[in-house]
């Protein structure tokens, strides 16, 4: 039965990148939010599908304005980044300058400023050999 609730969840992720074309928000939304109750009961917090759609939910609600939903979806998103080993370090400090942004917006820039420093090193890992 899980295999094929994930299932049904991309195909609430598909739904919901219609509707974002479309200028149907808040049915993206809507379609977005079932898609994550589906994927939280069959997959761990830190898999990638919940940190991909984490990051979408994130970006969405960051450009509705719902900043506070947007700061919850996108720390979702680090669940995903921080756990996972196969993340690319640019995957990995895009999500972690996503955060940042929406901190600055809503004044909390010291730990936007922590966010931005570990993007940086992360960054910098990369580089290092």
């Amino acid at each position: 039965m899980g295999s094929v609730n994930w299932i049904v969840g991309a195909d609430h992720v598909q739904i919901a990148g219609l509707k974002l074309q479309q200028d149907q928000t808040e049915a993206a939304i809507e379609r977005m939010l079932i898609a994550l109750d589906i994927y939280q009961g069959a997959f761990p917090s830190s898999h990638p599908r919940i940190g991909r759609l984490g990051t979408m939910l994130g970006e969405t609600m960051e450009s509705e304005g719902r900043l506070a939903e947007a700061v919850r979806y996108f720390r979702l998103a680090l669940n995903d980044v921080d756990s996972d080993k196969r993340i690319t370090s640019a995957r990995q400090a895009s999500s972690y300058l996503n955060l940042a942004r929406v901190l600055i917006v809503t004044g909390r820039n010291q730990e936007a400023q922590q966010l931005i420093d570990d993007a940086g090193c992360v960054a910098q890992s990369q580089h290092v050999t």
